[in-house]
């Protein structure tokens, strides 16, 4: 029984991950503005050692953060977390993305 609870568990998040995935990479070489528009604007943002823009969300349990850390308010670690990176070209279109975390998946 406990097999199966797993097995279904592992499967429900693989598709949540994979959904997240698709999202991700609908965004590969659309403008910027588009992941603006859909996530809002990003927590952080910095020049990447190719000269490129990175912008960095920082995604925790039912909310994007402003705060690039993984501390809350009160100073304890934030259990439930996604850091979401995009590299923008030159053109400003979406280059590549990475993405770490443990909360790496669609609402």
């Amino acid at each position: 029984m406990i097999r199966i609870l797993l097995l279904t568990f592992l499967l429900l998040t693989s598709c949540y991950e994979n959904k997240f995935e698709e999202t991700l990479e609908s965004f590969v070489g659309k403008d910027y503005q588009e992941i603006v528009d859909y996530w809002g604007h990003p927590s952080d943002s910095y020049v990447g050692p190719n000269g490129n823009d990175i912008v960095h969300y920082y995604r925790v349990k039912g909310a994007i953060s402003i705060q690039p850390d993984d501390l809350g308010p009160d100073g304890e670690k934030i259990e439930e977390y996604c850091h979401i990176y995009f590299e923008i070209g030159k053109d400003l279109n979406i280059v590549t993305y990475s993405y770490n975390g443990n909360y790496c998946w669609e609402d």
